[in-house]
């Protein structure tokens, strides 16, 4: 190892820093020249540069604080674009004058974490994408997969791995159990047997049913239209558009002409299910009031 030192004016370098800053200075070179081993110098002068370069800039010497370490430990070897050549840097890559440089370890890594092209250790750069344009997931920068599917799982016509779109129908039109949009399988018949091929020209079969299932008076096999509501005017859970059943009850049972002229009901709501003052009945239940009767 070799233990040759350089000799530095230590009373120079300290007499070119403020007066308070003096002392610190001095005991930090002493503590350098002391050193035994590389590795206690190089941390000890890590610390002094950091020390000053702080200083430095809180207390705006920086021309002395880079002169004084130039004096002490010879040319820095790092140039500032915007303050010129041999510019002294904290750890964190800052110089006296709070301008930013990338300073690389011997691991090749700066004090971010990035290597010269700009990515970590894990090999991604700060959009997180690696150098073949991949994410941590595997989704190049268009968002799809090395398969060519989305992260909604489908490729570039909108078919997942199994083959399906985003209805759920393959590419020939049939879904998992087999059946077309219209209801019939590859054998162009129906989940009850009937044949696909038996509609007349106007598009309804023997039983009046177009292809859709609906007949000419809009209503489907078992008399429901398409809003899913009966020739009598309930839907297949028994209740009407109001929300009521055949015996006058809605689902919590409550009597369809419980209001009296004005439009309230004995418990203060109307039609719509607010009191006079526009407050609902889950309100009033989840504060334990109740509403205002007049």
């Amino acid at each position: 190892m070799d233990t040759t030192q350089t000799t530095v004016d230590v009373d120079a370098i300290v007499a070119s820093l403020p007066a308070d800053w003096q002392l610190p200075a001095r005991q930090y070179l002493a503590a350098y020249a002391a050193a035994v081993t590389d590795a206690e110098r190089d941390e000890i002068k890590r610390e002094v540069v950091n020390a000053t370069v702080r200083e430095g800039r809180n207390r705006s010497f920086c021309t002395e604080a880079d002169r004084a370490l130039t004096s002490a430990f010879g040319p820095s070897g790092t140039d500032c674009d915007r303050c010129g050549s041999d510019v002294w840097f904290d750890s964190d890559g800052y110089d006296c004058r709070g301008h930013r440089t990338r300073m690389f370890g011997p691991d090749g890594f700066d004090s971010d974490g990035r290597d010269k092209d700009g990515f970590d250790r894990e090999g991604y750069d700060a959009s997180g994408y690696n150098r073949e344009r991949r994410d941590r997931e595997g989704f190049d920068t268009s968002g799809r997969d090395a398969g060519g599917f989305s992260r909604q799982g489908f490729d570039r016509d909108g078919y997942t791995a199994e083959g399906f779109d985003r209805r759920g129908f393959d590419r020939d039109g049939y879904n998992a159990d087999g059946f077309n949009a219209y209801g019939y399988n590859r054998e162009h018949v129906d989940k009850d047997g009937r044949s696909e091929f038996r509609f007349n020209l106007d598009g309804y079969d023997s039983d009046g049913y177009g292809r859709e299932g609906y007949n000419r008076e809009g209503l489907d096999r078992e008399g429901f239209n398409y809003d899913g509501y009966g020739a009598d005017g309930f839907n297949r859970d028994g209740f009407d558009r109001l929300g009521y059943g055949r015996d006058g009850l809605d689902t919590n049972g409550r009597q369809r002409y419980r209001f009296d002229q004005n439009g309230w009901d004995a418990e203060g709501y109307n039609r719509y299910g607010e009191d006079r003052e526009g407050y609902s009945r889950s309100y009033h239940e989840d504060n334990g009031t109740t509403p205002r009767q007049s």
